[in-house]
């Protein structure tokens, strides 16, 4: 009787944890066919974290990758969502600007940076790269004879600057360029 009791213990153990697996299982699989579909939905995430002014930290902004988050505008730097949306920066009555590693975060009433400024070292961006990968910069871009000066892209509803000097860039401002802050050269 003692073995039979055993035995019947045994088997509820046993069918109990066979039926928690599967159960685990299906809800894995489910979060699985859920995640799934944010990806989808949202096809391009970029997260960046730590400094871009060292070395060719910011090489990334060549990254296609980012190219493509930066347009679905899903993009986080240093744990800060950034909305590169002009209109996130300009409709935000509330800015405390925010310094992380080595860049300048203006950072909004919800914990968002409406706009992110990026130190680039000497020598890792060019003009030729930002053309390469952006393309033709907009019409209101500009480079004196010396190559200083802007360059102003969109990707979608998303943009993206570069300060240049010598036809190199050492700054990029994701998200509304206005006439205020480090970004002026």
């Amino acid at each position: 009787m003692k073995r039979l009791a055993k035995a019947g213990i045994a088997a509820t153990f046993a069918l109990g944890t066979f039926a928690t697996v599967n159960t685990t299982d299906l809800a894995t699989h489910a979060e699985a066919e859920e995640m799934t579909d944010d990806v989808k939905e949202n096809a391009y995430y970029y997260k960046y974290e730590g400094h871009t002014g060292y070395q060719n930290d910011a090489s990334f902004l060549l990254d296609k990758t980012f190219l493509k988050g930066l347009a679905d505008n899903n993009f986080t730097l240093n744990g800060y969502e950034v909305d590169a949306d002009p209109d996130a920066y300009f409709d935000s009555g509330y800015h405390e600007i925010v310094e992380v590693y080595d860049q300048t975060l203006h950072v909004n009433e919800h914990g968002v940076a409406t706009q992110a400024e990026l130190p680039v070292n000497e020598g890792t961006i060019s003009t030729e790269d930002l053309e390469e990968v952006y393309g033709e910069p907009e019409d209101s871009s500009y480079l004196d004879n010396e190559g200083n000066g802007m360059y102003f892209y969109f990707e979608d509803d998303s943009q993206i600057s570069f300060s240049i000097s010598d036809g190199e860039v050492n700054l990029a401002k994701i998200g509304a360029h206005d006439s205020k802050g480090a970004g002026d050269q």
